[in-house]
């Protein structure tokens, strides 16, 4: 049938054992996935979208609220800004990028982040 890769759901760990040793190219958990999906947005109302890149390291995008108004990137990154990369910012239908540490973001803006989840965390309590 010339089928060069095969995704497959897996519904426990012992079924992902199996299907990885007769080579399943793709193993997919999706009821866990998107339990982790609803425990991220309960825990961390600001962020909008998120995506795993691989290695812990994630792309984040995040509202801006009234909080952050008048706020430079460079303010809201302070502790983590070595280890988080601020990709574009997106105001209402204008892209911004490539985005300075200098620049201001207003409520409404969308900021999207890459990191790793723990440097992605120490910036949550400020965004609440």
């Amino acid at each position: 049938m010339d089928i060069k890769e095969i995704w497959v759901k897996a519904t426990s760990k012992p079924h992902h054992t199996i299907l990885s040793r007769i080579g399943v190219a793709r193993i997919i958990h999706p009821e866990e996935e998107m339990g982790i999906k609803v425990a991220q947005s309960l825990n961390y109302p600001m962020v909008n979208q998120y995506m795993t890149i691989g290695h812990n390291l994630y792309v984040v995008e995040i509202k801006i609220t009234e909080k952050c108004q008048g706020i430079s990137i460079e303010a809201l990154l302070k502790e983590a800004q070595d280890t988080i990369d601020p990709l574009l910012v997106r105001r209402k239908r204008t892209i911004l990028k490539p985005v300075e540490l200098s620049f201001v973001l207003e409520t409404g803006d969308s900021l999207i982040l890459a990191g790793s989840l723990n440097a992605l965390k120490t910036i949550a309590p400020r965004l609440l």
